[in-house]
């Protein structure tokens, strides 16, 4: 039986994961006022580096959450220079050196969610999410770019 604490996160999964980046997004750009902090949707290409380091340093100290239960959210444990290399290649997927929630998932939960799958759907939905179009303009731009 889950405590009420391990229940809280299993339903809160993305918010474990929000707060803690938000977080060093406050603490690395020196913001100690809440209301001074400007919540966006990505973060600089460095904070997403440390972030993966807090969260694999969060997964060794809590080792009640690495189990096969959780095993599709476990994050992979990298040296710094091929993590680099890893978020320039394949998280950073419209190429704009910052790092979003969405990207993030979409490499996490790779095996199971394409990134390709995730735009031709968005692309038909009926109602497109601002933040989805302006994604989607932005990787039709590349992908114009790049077909040149």
């Amino acid at each position: 039986m889950p405590t009420g604490k391990e229940l809280d996160l299993k339903q809160n999964s993305s918010i474990c994961v929000w707060k803690p980046l938000n977080m060093l997004t406050c603490i690395l750009k020196g913001i100690s006022l809440i209301h001074k902090y400007d919540e966006g949707n990505d973060v600089d290409f460095d904070i997403g580096l440390y972030f993966y380091e807090k969260l694999n340093k969060f997964m060794e100290e809590n080792k009640e959450w690495v189990t096969e239960e959780y095993a599709i959210s476990q994050p992979e444990m990298l040296t710094a220079i091929v993590r680099k290399k890893e978020l320039k290649d394949k998280v950073d997927v419209n190429f704009d050196g910052r790092v979003s929630f969405l990207e993030y998932l979409l490499y996490q939960y790779r095996d199971v969610a394409s990134p390709a799958d995730f735009t031709r759907r968005a692309m038909t939905a009926p109602n497109e999410h601002p933040e989805v179009r302006k994604a989607r303009l932005a990787l039709e731009a590349v992908n114009d770019a790049n077909s040149r």
